[in-house]
């Protein structure tokens, strides 16, 4: 685990911040600032990562979000590892506790004028 602190971002903001969904926190960024983004890809250590799952604002299917501080901001994205989505959409909406984690953050494709950030994977330091 300690080759993957080397390989960490410098903590500084996800992309840009301040615009967020109904459903999340920061969780997105406007297709006009997505213009000066010099990747879509980010490495980052987080102390703190807690799993939700919850039902889709929009009534849709439940979803599984993941929610953290990194860089002083709150951040609640939609969560897209595909372990993490089988382990928790399978139990009763509630909040897991994670601890410390690494967290590869992804700024997805335009959707509506924003690309979403997502956390597309967690490894949990053993």
């Amino acid at each position: 685990m300690r080759d993957l602190n080397l390989l960490t971002d410098d903590e500084a903001a996800l992309w840009v911040d301040g615009f967020s969904s109904a459903g999340g926190h920061n969780d997105r960024t406007p297709e006009s600032e997505t213009a000066s983004v010099g990747n879509s890809l980010r490495l980052i250590r987080v102390p703190d990562f807690t799993v939700e799952t919850r039902p889709n604002d929009y009534g849709g299917r439940r979803r599984t979000r993941g929610v953290f501080s990194y860089a002083k901001r709150q951040y609640d994205l939609s969560v897209t590892d595909p372990p993490i989505e089988r382990r928790y959409l399978n139990q009763p909406d509630a909040r897991h506790e994670l601890g410390a984690c690494f967290l590869t953050i992804s700024l997805g494709e335009l959707f509506d004028g924003y690309a979403y950030k997502l956390v597309a994977g967690v490894i949990r330091p053993e």
